[in-house]
């Protein structure tokens, strides 16, 4: 059996056993229902391979990875400078209307910028709060100078198609919900990003890679790859979702990109140790 069917056979066991979805049909996915998309592209040797590449999901925060990559593309360009200091503000507004929201640290992983409303930090620092404690907040400020337009660009000079990598609204947009409009991705599409930054196709990608090292939330593909394995990647959840992208062993001659996107779990830490699980398998296939 090739290595491809062994992963789908894998996963299609373990989502028989799992309980049905909770979730409503807003997330914007192809269909409501148990999916798992998984996609890899390794450098050194050229594979590439996976399952379900092309399956839509609702990205959830891996979102925020194309964020990062249109910021820094956007000050190669000398649209501004990194290290430009913008006002830290909660207002938000709506794709759907243009009236304005807030967002609340209850919801948020990462809290210091509630507390900071009024001030000044650099566009640097809030992409770094964005990828290593995942802040929504953060991801609102940046969105005021990262359009959806800029990443869905990027996206489309990777080669992804229209929906490798779709953003459409900021983060807990509400009326975008209500609505029916929500982001969207793929897993071949979130594989292509983090294995155009791990070859350093990208402006930047020395320090996205930085950034993404210095992951807080690592329930997914670090514990499948163990401690001694170095993995700059992105968690993302939202309800009945999870999923992890990242790039293994970034500078190493076996480094490769990986995009795990899972749905139907609604027990998380079912999510994120299938997560894991599909990482070990596909890391010892690589090795």
């Amino acid at each position: 059996m090739l290595f491809n069917d062994q992963l789908a056979a894998f996963v299609e066991d373990r989502l028989k056993v799992k309980t049905g979805p909770v979730w409503s049909g807003k997330l914007g996915d192809d269909a409501v229902g148990p999916a798992v998309g998984v996609w890899v592209r390794q450098w050194g040797t050229g594979r590439e391979f996976g399952f379900a590449g092309d399956t839509v999901f609702h990205p959830a925060s891996t979102i925020k990875v194309g964020l990062l990559a249109g910021l820094y593309h956007l000050a190669d360009k000398g649209k501004f400078n990194l290290d430009d200091k913008v006002e830290i503000a909660n207002s938000s507004p709506s794709s759907i209307d243009g009236s304005r929201f807030e967002l609340s640290a209850e919801d948020d992983e990462e809290k210091t910028l509630y507390a900071r409303v009024g001030e000044h930090e650099t566009l640097r620092e809030i992409g770094r709060l964005m990828i290593v404690r995942s802040s929504n907040l953060g991801t609102n400020l940046l969105m005021d100078y990262v359009s959806p337009a800029d990443v869905t660009a990027l996206m489309t000079s990777l080669g992804g198609g229209a929906e490798a990598l779709l953003l459409r609204n900021r983060m807990m947009d509400i009326k975008a919900f209500d609505a029916g409009k929500t982001n969207r991705g793929t897993a071949r599409g979130l594989c292509r990003l983090m294995d155009a930054i791990g070859k350093g196709e990208l402006p930047g990608s020395p320090e996205m890679i930085k950034v993404l090292l210095q992951q807080e939330l690592n329930d997914g593909l670090p514990v499948g790859l163990g401690k001694h394995v170095k993995v700059a990647h992105k968690t993302g959840g939202i309800t009945a979702h999870y999923h992890d992208v990242g790039i293994v062993r970034p500078g190493e001659k076996n480094a490769y990109a990986i995009a795990v996107l899972t749905r139907g779990f609604t027990v998380e830490s079912e999510a994120t140790c299938l997560v894991a699980d599909l990482a070990a398998r596909i890391d010892g296939q690589l090795r």
